[in-house]
């Protein structure tokens, strides 16, 4: 059994010399056999949100940095990976929350500050309707153009920040 370590331990190292040997070279992240050998190439990041990034076809470079993961990926510790799990009923109703808080705080500023007859702030709510849909709507495309809004998986409290 330690035969069979060693032997596997300098595979490891013929590896890394290989690699050292040249500038840069893509290694692949797709399965689980590449990902446990470009893991060992590369070696973890630093902190816990931080990453290699990848390409479209889940390949990254040797001579990659770590750095802050982009929008809509989340690091493992050693590369950010792409989020892909759907909205779920969670996300969704904290959507709508967040619609209805900002249709509450005009309605309630158009109560407050406006001294018009009845028929004006009528025509003032309908507009700020208007206003909170639209913004609502704007700030989806901002982040997913096609409305195919991905969120990553929650493992510690932090995630929620990051």
């Amino acid at each position: 059994m330690l035969k069979n370590a060693n032997v596997g331990f300098l595979g490891v190292l013929l590896v890394l010399l290989l690699l050292h040997s040249c500038e840069a070279q893509s290694l692949c992240y797709a399965n689980e056999t590449c990902k446990y050998t470009t893991q060992a190439i590369l070696g973890r990041c630093p902190g816990m949100y931080c990453g290699r990034p990848m390409d479209s076809i889940n390949t990254v470079s040797t001579t990659q940095k770590c750095t802050s993961c982009p929008r809509g990926s989340m690091s493992d510790g050693f590369v950010c990976q792409q989020c892909t799990n759907k909205l779920q009923p969670y996300h969704i109703f904290y959507l709508v929350f967040m619609f209805g808080v900002l249709l509450l705080s005009n309605v309630i500023s158009v109560e407050v500050f406006s001294r018009k007859s009845l028929p004006r702030k009528a025509i003032l709510h309908v507009c700020v309707c208007i206003e909170a849909i639209i913004a609502s709507i704007v700030t989806v495309l901002t982040v997913s153009p096609t409305f195919d809004v991905r969120t990553c998986t929650v493992q510690t409290f932090g995630d929620f920040y990051s």
